[in-house]
């Protein structure tokens, strides 16, 4: 007679997985833990990016129980990555992966509303929170509320829950997704980028015909920056990724480099002008829906586009340089 065979138990999906990435011991980490409220089924991921605060790390284990710590380099890896780490630690232990930025501070309940707004809107992958700049809140300087008007003029809070159309996409500041279908569908942020790896997660999850989403009452507050050198760097940086995510990926020159590189070359100074202008016009029309009177920072606004885009194609050169190819 054969033995009964005893089937084995079902793995325990636990809810969702908060992943914060932590780069700066100026941050007030323990004051943005304490109004992140999670279940017993929820965990939180801190990834210290090049930080190790002994004490930190002793108060941390002390004072949160479902709390998870992993320690990163900056000097080798970059945020993408550390994105992905997460992305390994929630795959296939939850069902939801929310990430928040470090610098910013939630709203009530915020990990409960992420939860049951991907239970509401089963069909959806990708479903993001809204980011308030900080200049709404108490604006200190000049530059921290252009920072704002051009950071997060696609994550400002909707009158209503709604899906989010090109060129428009989600912030990794504030952002759910379900990972099942992450898992299904081998998603992965790129790690080749250094920042921008939200409107590439965006551009992933639209090529597999699926929408993504802002909900309302679901926000965070992110503390912008306020000098104008870091506003600035921050700027030059975008520049570099728009190179990569907007034209020598782009499905049209992909694996065609020998196409994309002299016709970058040769004629994106001559429309760059009037790129930073359409770029200008999709960012003012959502600030101006938002708040008719920031129509005032029009013009520099559209010069800030024309300072990244000068960035955009000196990336072409670096590239190039790393290549080892000339024109």
């Amino acid at each position: 007679m054969g033995k009964l065979s005893t089937p084995k138990k079902a793995r325990s999906i636990k809810r969702v997985l908060v992943s914060i990435l932590y780069h700066d011991l100026g941050i007030d980490l323990i004051k943005l833990l304490d109004k992140i409220k999670i279940n017993k089924n929820d965990d939180l991921l801190i990834i210290f990016d090049n930080i190790n605060d002994y004490s930190l790390n002793q108060l941390l284990k002390k004072k949160y129980k479902n709390i998870k710590l992993f320690f990163g380099s900056r000097k080798v890896k970059k945020v993408p990555y550390y994105r992905n780490i997460a992305l390994k630690k929630a795959i296939p232990n939850y069902e939801i992966l929310l990430f928040l930025d470090s610098d910013v501070l939630p709203c009530k309940n915020i990990v409960e509303r992420h939860y049951n707004n991907h239970k509401k809107y089963k069909e959806i992958p990708l479903i993001a929170g809204s980011v308030k700049p900080s200049f709404l809140v108490n604006q200190k300087t000049f530059w921290e509320k252009i920072d704002g008007c051009m950071s997060w003029f696609c994550s400002l809070e909707p009158k209503k829950n709604m899906i989010v159309n090109y060129p428009y996409h989600l912030a990794t500041a504030n952002i759910g997704m379900k990972v099942k279908f992450i898992s299904e569908n081998k998603i992965k942020f790129d790690n080749n980028l250094i920042t921008g790896e939200d409107v590439d997660l965006c551009n992933k999850i639209r090529n597999l015909k699926k929408d993504i989403m802002i909900t309302k009452n679901m926000w965070v507050i992110h503390q912008d920056r306020k000098k104008l050198n870091s506003f600035l760097e921050h700027q030059k940086n975008w520049g570099k990724h728009h190179y990569h995510l907007r034209y020598k990926n782009n499905i049209l020159f992909k694996k065609k480099y020998y196409l994309f590189y002299p016709l970058f070359f040769f004629f994106y100074p001559l429309l760059a002008p009037l790129i930073s202008l359409a770029a200008t016009y999709y960012n003012m029309k959502a600030l101006i829906k938002f708040k008719p009177n920031l129509i005032n920072l029009s013009i520099i606004i559209y010069l800030i586009y024309v300072y990244k885009s000068f960035y955009t194609y000196i990336e072409l050169f670096i590239d190039l340089k790393s290549q080892k190819f000339k024109i």
